[in-house]
């Protein structure tokens, strides 16, 4: 008696690739499409990362960013007692919170803030109903200049406020009755 064939157990096979994976054993069967996933398409030039050092714009924070990043992935890695070590570049803030921001348009508060350096964003929070909550965020493009205005702001809330000081004082030094 005899057996039953199978159609395409003993027939040659069709490429190259299944020659190879059933030539090692009878039973062994053609793969008909590799296992390996294509490479992933490419990002469109908006999406790609350039790591800039930060030498050629004199920009420490760029330069603290590009070491870490190149310090912790470096091959073989950096050890210290058994330990890998890693290195971080905390991130510097680039984005102010104004409080008492009496301004509700968010196209002047943009260009004051400009004084100061490049704006990424800038708002003033609102109610559901639209209105001003009386406070602001404004997002820099650099640490730099959001510590620069951070720092003149201050100034002259510091000044405005001694001077505010001073004229309650002086109003309450000539008022009658309490202690």
């Amino acid at each position: 008696k005899e057996a039953k064939k199978n159609p395409g157990e003993d027939s040659p096979p069709a490429n190259a690739a299944a020659a190879a994976a059933t030539s090692g054993s009878k039973f062994a069967r053609p793969r008909p499409h590799a296992l390996v996933s294509p490479p992933p398409p490419p990002l469109p030039p908006s999406r790609v990362l350039v790591l800039s050092d930060g030498r050629e714009e004199g920009n420490v924070y760029l330069m603290a960013q590009y070491m870490a990043h190149h310090l912790t992935h470096v091959t073989p890695s950096l050890e210290f007692n058994c330990e890998r070590l890693r290195f971080e570049s905390s991130p510097a803030p680039c984005t102010l919170f104004l409080s008492n921001v009496t301004e509700d348009d968010d196209a002047v508060l943009r260009k004051q803030m400009e004084e100061f350096g490049g704006v990424e964003r800038a708002f003033v929070v609102r109610t559901a109903s639209n209105r001003s909550k009386g406070y602001a965020i404004v997002e820099f493009c650099v640490p730099e200049f959001s510590q620069r205005a951070k720092k003149i702001l201050d100034d002259r809330f510091e000044l405005k406020s001694k001077a505010l000081y001073r004229l309650r004082r002086e109003s309450k030094r000539f008022a009658r009755g309490g202690r």
